[in-house]
């Protein structure tokens, strides 16, 4: 007996098939892999025949803006399923909105949709009068704000938004109107004066005839609508006492706007300032002129051992800034001699007198010798020295008396050194120029800073004294011999 085969069977999307024979009764075994676990056992009714395997679609396809309206959390769809896709509010769907579930080439996949949702335009909402918008998007979810230009204030809402439905909200644009100040009130005892109370308007304020104003004197209108600064107020001008006058007096009572002082000095006063003697309260609140001097005068000072070259009689009075000048006896010199004394308001800058005149020059120096003298006042005295190797014939000092210097002057005789003596078992040898030589007693003008060596004969040396000495002011340094 024959029996027909069935055909092989094609492997299953993401699966395979297994068989245990291929007549009738056998069965073929499918498998799936990962996420898909099906196994059917198949019988052949009929020779030649078997069931499909059952498979699906996965996760439909994302659009963005847009949703299916099918279950969101479903993951599995079966063949020939079909999903409507619809964009959300504020956009617009083209395109074909449909996806299907297909297998095709073995493989379940998702055809369609093939759409784009596009925002909603809801056009330019437009200009505003005396402002401006911000922004330059006008679809669905997109907004514009609006601004008023300065000197202007806005009435209504500045922000706009797009919405779903195309239309812009608020639907109404705001207006910008002119910003305006409240109207200034006058100041007591001024006034304001101004042309606008709109921005940047300018009020400016005015006192009235005896009175200044304390404060800002202009104010601006601000686009908050307040006049910038504060209000200001009209003083009652008052310049204030002028102060005391010394040496004098002032002729006035009122201190208020317009009103006058004069300037007036006592007897014998010099008077220096303003030269119309007046003062004038001013609508600033202040003098017109500072308050004048009145410089008194000086008495002329007697002059001991000397008088005034102009001839002006001691005691008698001279005016401020007089200047004196004083010529001194003999043997007598003013203390100050270039600067004239000057009458100061009542005092001078200097009191003139004669003192004994001063040693112009130093004294006469002794040849060989110098003076000392600190200091050449009338009263003062010099000392006289000798240089080294000389000593001092004459007074030691002199004094200056009314400008000279009183004594003779003394004179520097040159000192010799003796001769130092014999040096037993030895020489004396007395260092020169072209070297040393033995040192005889009848040599006897050795002078200072001359030098000896001390020498032993052969067979001796020095056990102790100095090597040798120098002349120091006639005398031998060190003095003893040696041995």
């Amino acid at each position: 007996m024959n029996y027909k085969e069935c055909p092989d069977l094609d492997n299953p999307l993401f699966g395979f098939v297994e068989f245990n024979g291929k007549r009738v009764g056998a069965q073929a075994r499918y498998k799936c892999q990962q996420f898909i676990t099906t196994t059917l056992s198949l019988n052949s009714l009929s020779p030649g025949t078997l069931s499909p395997p059952s498979v699906y679609c996965t996760t439909p396809p994302v659009i963005a803006h847009a949703r299916h309206d099918g279950v969101e959390a479903r993951t599995r769809f079966e063949v020939n399923h079909t999903l409507k896709y619809r964009c959300y509010e504020g956009y617009t769907t083209t395109g074909f909105d449909v996806a299907k579930c297909f297998l095709y080439n073995n493989t379940m996949q998702w055809f369609g949709p093939e759409i784009e949702c596009v925002p909603k335009e809801c056009g330019d909402p437009g200009e505003i009068l005396n402002g401006f918008k911000e922004g330059s998007c006008y679809s669905f979810s997109c907004r514009v704000t609006y601004h008023c230009r300065p000197g202007f204030s806005m009435e209504g809402r500045s922000k706009y938004y797009c919405q779903h439905d195309g239309t812009w909200n608020p639907r109404d644009l705001p207006t910008c109107k002119p910003i305006q100040c409240s109207m200034p009130d006058n100041p007591e005892n001024g006034q304001a004066k101004f042309n606008s109370v709109f921005y940047n308007a300018v009020v400016s304020y005015d006192c009235n005839y005896g009175y200044m104003i304390v404060g800002p004197s202009t104010r601006r209108c601000g686009p908050d609508t307040r006049w910038s600064g504060s209000m200001p107020r009209c003083k009652e001008i008052d310049c204030g006492f002028p102060g005391d006058l010394y040496n004098g007096w002032l002729e006035g009572s009122r201190t208020n706007f317009g009103a006058v002082y004069k300037f007036r000095c006592n007897d014998n006063m010099k008077y220096e300032g303003y030269h119309d003697h007046r003062t004038e309260c001013q609508k600033n609140g202040t003098w017109s002129h500072p308050l004048p001097k009145c410089l008194a005068p000086c008495i002329v000072p007697t002059i001991e051992n000397g008088n005034l070259t102009n001839g002006t009689k001691p005691g008698s009075q001279v005016p401020h800034g007089s200047v004196i000048r004083v010529r001194c006896s003999k043997s007598y010199e003013p203390t100050f001699k270039t600067v004239p004394s000057t009458c100061y308001n009542g005092t001078w800058t200097h009191y003139p007198h004669c003192q004994p005149a001063r040693c112009k020059k130093l004294p006469v120096r002794p040849r060989h010798g110098m003076v000392i003298a600190p200091r050449t006042g009338h009263g003062m005295r010099a000392k006289y020295r000798c240089k080294d190797g000389y000593e001092l014939m004459g007074p030691q000092t002199t004094k200056c008396h009314f400008g000279n210097w009183t004594g003779r002057t003394p004179w520097c005789r040159v000192v010799y050194c003796p001769f130092p003596g014999y040096l037993v078992d030895g020489r004396v040898l007395l260092v020169g120029n072209m070297g040393m030589y033995i040192y005889r007693p009848y040599v006897r003008k050795v002078r200072n800073d001359r030098r000896i060596r001390y020498e032993c004969n052969r067979g001796y040396f020095l056990s102790e004294g100095p090597p040798g000495a120098t002349c120091v002011a006639g005398k031998w340094s060190p003095k003893n011999l040696p041995k």
